[in-house]
């Protein structure tokens, strides 16, 4: 398949995931999902659509590819008004592994206020078993715990990015 074509193709699948037919949807998605990275580009352009459904299924396809491009992208969905969309985006980031950690640590340390955003790494971290028995990771699960969460939380996520920084 020509580049050309292969583009068309991903252009259409894409917008059968706005159909309203739920296994057209899954269809759709199934395919993208086998297409692989090629696909992320324009399903990421699907994150600012209006419709939740759309977006859930964009961030689902893009979860079940885990490609490592796609971390910024689940990061700032983290932060989606819909729940579905940010426990999925959650999720995407688990499926990619230790690559989303610092990515994930340095948006803690900048935007801690966000409640989401927060809740999303406490997700993200505590899935991990050999995260959750660094106490560097459980110090960060304790302070996304904390009433005061929004002060603490950037402090240790400091601290984390600092260690690993040191670590290199």
């Amino acid at each position: 398949m020509k580049k050309n074509e292969k583009h068309d193709a991903i252009n259409t699948l894409v917008l059968k995931l706005n159909s309203r037919n739920g296994l057209i949807r899954k269809w759709a998605r199934r395919k993208l999902v086998s297409i692989g990275t090629p696909a992320v580009s324009q399903l990421a352009e699907l994150i600012n659509q209006p419709a939740a459904q759309l977006r859930w299924e964009a961030v689902k396809a893009m979860k079940q590819i885990a490609d490592p491009n796609s971390i910024p992208l689940f990061i700032t969905l983290l932060d989606d008004k819909d729940e579905e969309v940010r426990w999925i985006a959650a999720e995407g980031l688990i499926a990619i592994g230790t690559q989303a950690i610092k990515p994930l640590l340095q948006a803690l340390a900048k935007n801690s206020k966000s409640v989401y955003l927060r809740k999303g790494a406490h997700h993200y971290f505590g899935v991990s078993r050999e995260l959750n028995e660094s106490l560097q990771f459980k110090e960060l699960l304790s302070a996304l715990d904390a009433q005061d969460a929004e002060l603490s939380t950037p402090v240790v996520a400091e601290k984390l990015l600092m260690a690993m920084k040191n670590k290199n």
